[in-house]
This record gives structure tokens, sequence and C-alpha cells, in this order.
């Protein structure tokens, strides 16, 4: 259950306002988890060079950044993903998922990726100094929207 159940929760829960996430595989258990349309293209580069598979941001034609990571079976994943399933596993993904395509992996192959996706709106605005200070501007990093402005310009240096 912790895929099926835990994985799902947690997405929700790291989740916020414009912040979402998940994971999708080329070879998917579950049909909600397919890729995104900006994911695809990404998960599609992974399957073919997984030897170069690493963490990945990439700007969203939404004005939004992307964010993918490979997830890569360790062995305890494999009781459900690996080849050697036991036979009550076997039926019970069966009944749950009768597609499976999730199986057969073995520790350390490209199994997937997770995703997160930041709309426009959740990332900060550039840092601008209080009114009447002249001064360079430092990372747009250094801020958080959901502040209020007066704690906003407090990380940024002024």
């Amino acid at each position: 259950d912790t895929c099926r159940v835990q994985a799902p929760a947690r997405a929700a829960a790291s989740g916020g306002p414009g912040v979402s996430g998940g994971r999708t595989s080329h070879r998917l258990r579950n049909p909600a988890n397919a890729p995104r349309p900006w994911v695809a293209p990404l998960l599609g580069e992974f399957v073919a060079n997984p030897g170069a598979a690493a963490p990945r941001a990439v700007a969203l034609p939404t004005g939004g950044i992307g964010y993918v990571e490979p997830i890569v079976p360790q062995p305890l994943c494999l009781a459900c993903h690996g080849a050697a399933l036991a036979p009550a596993v076997r039926a019970r993904l069966a009944a749950q998922y009768p597609a499976d395509a999730a199986t057969s992996f073995r520790t350390g192959d490209l199994r997937g990726l997770f995703w997160v996706e930041f709309a426009p709106e959740a990332l900060a605005p550039p840092c601008r100094p209080p009114t009447g200070t002249a001064r360079a501007a430092p990372s747009p990093a250094a801020t958080r929207r959901s502040a209020p402005s007066s704690v906003r310009t407090r990380g940024c240096r002024w």
C-alpha cells in the first residue's frame, strides 16, 4: 500500500496553492498516473538514456516551472514492482490493476518520474526595494509571495 495509498497522500500534503505533484512511468500500474503533457517528452528522454537520468527543472508554457526526478527502485520496491512477485501480491495487483505494466523492474532501473509543477502564481515575485531605496535587487528566491510586503523585504537585505 506504500505506492497506492501513502504516495498520493504525501503528494497532496506537500502541495499548496499553485503547486501540484505526482508520479508517472513508461510502464504504468495506475492509468491515473499517466504523464502530464510537459512530463511525457522528459520521460521519453529518460527511458531512451536511463544512465543520464538526473533531476531536471524546465520552464513550462504557462510561465510556471516543472521539476522531474527519476524513480529508481530499491530492493523493498521489488516486492510489488519486481519480476518474482509472491502469489498473494500478484493476485492483489491483478485485482486492483488489471492492466498493470509496472512489474519486472530490477534495483537501479528507471521506474518512472516524480514530478512537481509550480504555477506562475506560486513562484516568488522579484525582490523590490522599499520606496526610496536605491540598491541592486537580490535573488527573487529571497522572497515569498504569500508573506506580507513588510516581511517579504526582510529576506532582500535592504
